[in-house]
């Protein structure tokens, strides 16, 4: 049996929030903290179809490149560079053109393994958040309830981590004296790695945000009896 294909990171919350808009300020916050470069914007919402509701979903995308070495590779490579230039050296000192030749090509594959073991690699964190937002009593006691209304949102928060090998996006001639703009499709991880080790990684970064959330929340939820008398 092969190995486990690798799959996505994943968590999930469902809760009850005052705004939306808040939340999703502070997810910006969270890729800033962990230095994951991103697209802020604000949130996407429309209005519901009955008087006082709407609609809101709208995610944010981070990226952390780095570079990493294939240790076998980059051996390997500096081996045949090394072979390459004594058989090179040698084959040229005593005028055999075929060794020459040899250790020209050995010395040209050890450089391509040596240039090939330095790969990119990307995580890439994904916070999803969507839900919908309604008019509620602010506060409800017994069979009474107050006649102020308050905003409250049912709200589902997704988190999604992974890493592997970066998309690369095709490009015309960038015009000069303009910056390149980022797009969404810069954030994407093209294929995702094998290396427990790279997951490893990956995952003490995303623990470690879910459990910030995780303390957040009594800052943002609202306590359901609040929400449950609905206009």
């Amino acid at each position: 049996m092969g190995k486990p294909k690798p799959t996505p990171l994943e968590f999930c919350w469902d809760g009850r929030i005052r705004s939306p808009r808040e939340l999703f300020r502070l997810l910006h916050d969270f890729l800033n903290k962990y230095e994951y470069e991103h697209i802020y914007h604000e949130l996407k919402d429309q209005p519901g179809a009955i008087e006082g509701t709407a609609t809101f979903w709208d995610s944010l995308i981070g990226r952390k490149d780095y570079k990493k070495r294939n240790i076998w590779l980059l051996l390997n490579g500096l081996i045949l560079m090394l072979a390459g230039v004594i058989v090179l050296f040698k084959g040229f000192f005593t005028g055999n053109i075929t060794a020459a030749v040899i250790g020209f090509i050995i010395l040209m594959t050890g450089s391509i393994l040596t240039s090939v073991s330095r790969t990119k690699l990307r995580k890439c964190i994904s916070l999803r958040v969507e839900g919908e937002t309604y008019r509620a009593r602010a506060e409800k006691r017994g069979k009474t309830s107050s006649e102020v209304y308050d905003v409250v949102s049912n709200c589902r928060v997704v988190f999604n981590g992974k890493v592997g090998i970066p998309e690369v996006r095709k490009t015309g001639t960038p015009q000069s004296g303009k910056a390149a703009t980022l797009e969404p499709s810069d954030f994407e991880v093209a294929k995702l790695s094998k290396k427990p080790a790279d997951w490893d990684s990956l995952k003490s970064e995303f623990d470690t945000l879910t459990a910030d959330f995780q303390s957040l929340r009594p800052k943002i939820e609202i306590p359901e009896a609040i929400a449950d008398d609905k206009e």
